[in-house]
């Protein structure tokens, strides 16, 4: 079953920043290098056990997607890379949730850590295909 999420999330990943790279301006390639660093970065955060407790690692690539969500987001004159950023808030504070609770069963905390992932980059990409269709991107 984890193949399969895992799968289905590459290609989700690898079909939206696709779209974003080629046709989302400077903000799409942007946040799709971001999206895409952050995902590797992930994986390689990840270690045995990990989601039974506080993910610190996986915290820090978060937090740190957060912050250059929320620059690209200030400096944009678009309104999709707030979506992303208001999403990837959510995403960021389920961390906590394992910090207070601190009895999640591994498997809710990376659930609940990771679900905002899909809908943001299903954002980035309507947000982009809206744009593109008003003619603000060329």
């Amino acid at each position: 079953m984890r193949t399969m999420v895992q799968t289905l999330f590459l290609i989700i990943l690898s079909s939206c920043c696709g779209y974003a790279l080629l046709w989302g301006g400077r903000e799409g390639r942007l946040v799709s290098v971001m999206f895409i660093a952050a995902s590797l970065l992930t994986v390689m955060a990840i270690k045995p056990g990990g989601w039974s407790v506080f993910n610190l690692p996986v915290f820090t690539v978060d937090l740190l997607l957060l912050a250059g969500l929320w620059v690209v987001a200030l400096s944009s004159r678009f309104y999709w890379p707030i979506w992303i950023c208001g999403m990837h808030t959510v995403s960021v504070a389920t961390h906590f949730g394992s910090i207070m609770a601190g009895d999640f069963r591994p498997g809710i905390y990376q659930a609940m850590e990771a679900f905002w992932s899909i809908p943001e980059l299903l954002a980035m990409v309507t947000g982009i295909m809206i744009d593109r269709r008003a003619g603000l991107l060329k």
